[in-house]
């Protein structure tokens, strides 16, 4: 628009020049023309304004990390006079790193739609959110231009991790006290709460398991069978804290759902917990459908200032945890912490602090027993 301009106003200057240095009817209806042309063109826009709408459309499907998500501007003008250059002014918000950076693109001259592909590549993981904050329209000489204010334009995209595959071996001490709710549907145990079946008496079942009411309807011994509680896995915690870089917050992000990924294949349900404003939010994770919940609420987060969702956590319970941080822990932790540091540090602390490098979070991981 500004070429447009600058080459009008030279247009116009020459004009002026002739008239002054040709004194006669062409000169003056030349520079009466070059006067009325674009005011012709700025009324002409006016009702291709009034009838002109846009839209911003995400990506099917959430991408991966380094790929690209591509975006759709639509821009449709119901109006028999077409516009000119239609100006986008687009923000690119990372959530949970915020990495944040602008796009300017232009739209050919519209009657009916005109689409225009944005394909935006984040190397971080986390929720992309695109808004359009400024629309302009041209008139067909790229003279004049309205704002066109509409409700706001936007768009978003989830951006995942690649998840590696590992299995976390598990003490026999590591499932005292975690308890669940949920029971196996395939294999029978020890829990009598839950009936699981019932079948024929065997020798060597308990005494205590027969059921008395069937055996006497039936005429046979006939015993309950327990239910088999699944194993629990401990609390994920993840800290994400302002003053750390992008890198480390998609990394921490990155750790906590490589860590629920290999619990939840073994079986294990957890919770994965992070703060959320001032509260401290929680997400039980069972099965694939709760996994794709987690990963959206986790991926939405905000980070937050100091490390505050462990001060959170601490006052609201004291079960096994794994501690994920995008910084290096300014206070001692309790010894069944286990935490993944995706900060730079110097050398692991023992046993209970594990650096975690972006990048490389399956070899921090591989060998990990809880």
């Amino acid at each position: 628009m500004t070429k447009s301009r600058i080459l009008y106003a030279a247009s116009l200057l020459a004009a002026i020049f002739f008239l002054i240095f040709y004194i006669g009817y062409f000169s003056m209806f030349l520079l009466l023309f070059l006067l009325c042309v674009p005011l012709c063109t700025f009324f002409l826009l006016l009702p291709a304004y009034r009838n002109f709408s846009a839209v911003l459309a995400a990506p099917e499907k959430p991408v991966c990390c380094g790929e690209a998500a591509v975006f759709s501007l639509t821009a449709q003008c119901r109006s028999r006079i077409p516009t000119g250059t239609v100006c986008a002014k687009i923000l690119c918000r990372n959530t949970l790193t915020g990495e944040t950076f602008w796009h300017r693109v232009r739209l050919s001259p519209i009657q009916g739609k005109s689409a225009l592909e944005l394909p935006i590549i984040s190397p971080y993981c986390g929720k992309l959110e695109v808004t359009v904050t400024r629309l302009t329209v041209c008139d067909l000489f790229g003279i004049f231009s309205l704002r066109y204010h509409l409700p706001e334009i936007a768009a978003a995209c989830f951006v995942l991790p690649k998840i590696p595959e590992f299995l976390i071996p598990f003490s026999p001490k590591a499932d005292m006290g975690n308890k669940t709710d949920e029971y196996d549907l395939y294999h029978p145990g020890n829990d009598l709460s839950e009936l699981f079946a019932v079948r024929e008496y065997r020798p060597g079942d308990s005494p205590h398991s027969i059921h008395w009411k069937l055996t006497e309807k039936r005429g046979i011994l006939m015993v309950r069978q327990g239910s088999l509680p699944l194993p629990a896995g401990p609390d994920i915690l993840v800290e994400l804290q302002e003053e750390s870089s992008p890198t480390a917050l998609s990394c921490a992000a990155e750790t906590a759902l490589a860590l629920s990924s290999a619990m939840l294949s073994q079986g294990r349900q957890h919770h994965v917990l992070w703060l959320g404003g001032t509260e401290l939010q929680s997400c039980a994770v069972r099965d694939e459908d709760s996994t794709v919940q987690m990963t959206a609420w986790l991926l939405s987060a905000h980070p937050q200032k100091q490390a505050a969702a462990f001060a959170a956590y601490s006052t609201a319970s004291d079960q096994q945890l794994l501690y994920v941080t995008s910084a290096v822990p300014a206070v001692s932790l309790p010894e069944a912490t286990v935490t993944f540091c995706c900060a730079p540090i110097e050398t692991n602390a023992g046993s209970n602090l594990i650096a975690v490098t972006p990048g490389h979070i399956e070899e921090a991981l591989q060998g990990l027993t809880l």
